[in-house]
């Protein structure tokens, strides 16, 4: 099955003149198109991609429905089943982009190997609890209701209100930005929170006419992103693991350790990178914004 990507991930570009109904339908397509995948295979892209499809749902719902409860309320909802699915989505981002580099380094460690199987094992049932949600109609009666919200938006130009939260997006992103050196983990994550929503932001149709510009931006911003990507897998396979060894042989615990004495010295590196990619995206930004 494949999972349709929306051009944005491509090119980080919206059309130029799009209404709401064409900037935000390929969200549901794609929370659609992975759900399939998610009861038909194993393959992690699934549950990746419905959530990817969900969240991009829930900024657009911010932006084109502000101060509508209908919106409000679907937004919920896309919250919550994202929730689910996202917890199924960590352990196979902690095994395979996490555990796996390091068992394919030392195969013949088997504290490696240990967790990745207890990963594996730990899947399961949780892989079973998503089926089962989307088995019972949950995520199709959502995704109904969300085609049903965007559809009496038919016309609507979405360029004029992505670009308004697109600039309160990045004020907010700045606040983390200029301060990010002395931020706590906790404001490190709600930093990388802001950046997914300010990219999401601009996959809702803000600053169209951006051109050669527009993509250097997408371009700096997706680097930001990937370096607090490195530092947030410390902090969910810390979650994972710390949970996953309680109880295991010592060869595990051992594994486990390694691991994260390892992210945690590479997030040290990266809190350095990401202050100066911070001020790499201000350079980019257009003036209004």
């Amino acid at each position: 099955m494949h999972i349709h990507r929306d051009n944005s991930d491509k090119a980080g570009s919206s059309p130029d003149g799009a209404d709401v109904v064409s900037v935000m339908m390929p969200f549901a397509d794609r929370a659609a198109a992975a759900a399939q995948v998610v009861l038909d295979s194993d393959d992690p892209e699934g549950p990746h991609q419905v959530r990817v499809g969900l969240r991009k749902a829930r900024t657009g719902l911010k932006v084109f429905g502000r101060k509508d409860a209908r919106a409000r309320d679907l937004g919920n909802e896309a919250r919550d089943i994202a929730a689910i699915v996202g917890r199924l989505r960590d352990l196979d981002a902690v095994r395979l982009d996490i555990v796996g580099p390091f068992l394919s380094a030392h195969a013949d460690a088997s504290g490696f190997a240990a967790l990745d199987q207890a990963l594996r094992d730990a899947a399961i049932p949780v892989r079973a609890e998503v089926r089962a949600m989307i088995g019972s109609g949950r995520l199709d009666a959502h995704l109904a209701d969300l085609r049903d919200w965007i559809a009496t938006h038919s016309g609507v130009r979405a360029e004029k209100r992505a670009n308004k939260a697109l600039k309160k997006r990045f004020r907010s992103a700045q606040g983390f930005g200029w301060r990010f050196a002395v931020l706590d983990p906790e404001s490190r994550h709600a930093f990388r929170k802001e950046l997914k929503k300010l990219r999401y932001t601009l996959d809702c149709g803000a600053w169209a006419d951006g051109g050669a510009a527009r993509k250097e931006f997408v371009k700096r911003l997706k680097a930001i992103q990937e370096s607090l990507g490195a530092m947030n897998d410390a902090v969910v396979a810390h979650h994972v693991l710390d949970r996953l060894t309680v109880g295991c042989e010592t060869a595990e615990r051992a594994a486990a350790g390694q691991i994260m004495a390892a992210l945690e010295a590479r997030s040290e590196t990266d809190i350095r990178l990401t202050a100066e990619l911070w001020l790499k995206v201000e350079e980019a930004a257009p003036d209004w914004m």
